[in-house]
């Protein structure tokens, strides 16, 4: 269960293009029920497009060094935005895609930031992919990063 905090209303911001985040929804929904009325420091979820998503956080200057992931996250709202869960892609692409291998490497992995993000703030996220990614000489990872979820804090 999702513990309110004080300080006004939360609600959890999750994109509809996003399966996982879809399922993130109905744990979270499940949870609001525990929470009753919208009192100070209750807990609601909306779901949203991913368009809107993107006018109140963004993901910018994402670099990958072997496995290191770093970028920052940018608050176009006007509320604080917490517990900011990440979907970090790593995807495959083989040296010759016409004769691809069996075992691609390519994953996907989840990270949550822990700092607040003021609004119209800026937050850096550094990510260490644990185990690290696979050195092959078969192919490269291409490494997108995108936001699978938010909390939207009103005060």
């Amino acid at each position: 269960m999702k513990a309110s905090r004080p300080g006004g209303l939360s609600r959890n911001v999750v994109p509809l293009a996003l399966l996982t985040s879809l399922l993130f929804a109905v744990a979270c929904s499940q949870t609001r029920s525990h929470h009753g009325s919208k009192d100070a420091g209750s807990v609601t979820t909306d779901l949203v497009p991913v368009t809107d998503v993107n006018r109140m956080l963004s993901v910018k200057d994402v670099h990958t060094v072997d496995s290191k992931v770093t970028g920052k996250l940018v608050n176009h709202s006007s509320s604080t935005l917490r517990d900011v869960q990440l979907v970090i892609q790593h995807a495959w692409l083989w040296k010759n895609e016409r004769h691809p291998g069996k075992d691609s490497p390519g994953r996907s992995e989840y990270y949550l930031v822990l700092n607040d993000i003021p609004p119209s703030g800026t937050v850096d996220f550094e990510y260490h992919a644990d185990p690290p990614l696979a050195k092959r000489s078969d192919g490269h990872y291409e490494t997108k990063v995108s936001v699978s979820s938010f909390t939207e804090v009103s005060h």
